[in-house]
């Protein structure tokens, strides 16, 4: 569910394959999940690769102060807060809010104390990556789109619209169509390698794909007999 999450906020359909997804979690057991359900999980998610890790690198914590929060508890003393915030690193600040269940530091011989819903946490992640979070771990879904993935993501919309058309005539798995797609040169290359799956697929005995003047968006025009 959290990647099927992470894949609507990307807003790439799950016919769109996807280059990778990493789970973050210490937790053995959500790791012999990941490895007994991988292939499982990647057919689900149409992901290319699955892989664990421990944690993610290179994440950067952002925190700031919660002005709502901190402004009914500490009034004029809040600008003063915010500056120590910047003294110390959001790791640290969280890392005593975690163990200690505060942070607390001294300004003009009062001690202050900053729980964690005084502060608003942003998270940095790296990229190609999305994230997302679940019980016990996070996800991270590779972005980053190359030729071949493209290439197979325009096939199976192709496919997917021929079906609809297929559904919408009526007509049975073991009748046969002739498919004729107009598009630009470009889609045109991007769809060669996957002529013979497109026919198999949509039962297509006659598969053609004709051009028209070059555009940026690609779009497909189909039609059955």
């Amino acid at each position: 569910h959290c990647g099927l999450a992470v894949r609507e906020k990307m807003q790439l359909g799950l016919r769109w394959p996807l280059k990778e997804i990493v789970v973050s979690s210490k937790e053995a057991e959500i790791k012999n999940v990941v490895a007994d359900f991988g292939d499982i999980i990647k057919n689900q998610l149409n992901i290319k690769k699955i892989r664990t890790i421990d944690s993610m690198p290179d994440i950067k914590l952002k925190i700031k102060a919660d002005y709502s929060k901190l402004g009914p508890k500490y009034g004029d003393k809040v600008p003063k807060i915010i500056a120590q915030l910047t003294i110390d690193s959001p790791e640290t600040v969280l890392n005593n809010i975690e163990k200690k269940g505060e942070y607390s530091f001294k300004v003009d011989h009062d001690t202050l104390r900053i729980q964690r819903e005084d502060l608003i946490i942003s998270r940095e992640i790296p990229k190609p990556y999305d994230e997302g979070a679940f019980n016990g771990g996070f996800v991270y879904l590779n972005k980053e789109i190359n030729d071949e993935l493209e290439s197979e993501g325009y096939a199976r919309e192709l496919m997917r619209r021929v079906q609809a058309l297929r559904k919408k005539a009526g007509l049975r798995k073991s009748d046969n169509i002739s498919l004729f797609v107009r598009t630009d040169e470009e889609l045109r290359e991007m769809l060669k390698e996957w002529n013979s799956i497109i026919k198999e697929k949509v039962g297509a005995s006659q598969f053609k794909i004709s051009e028209f003047q070059p555009s940026k968006s690609h779009s497909f025009t189909s039609k059955e007999t």
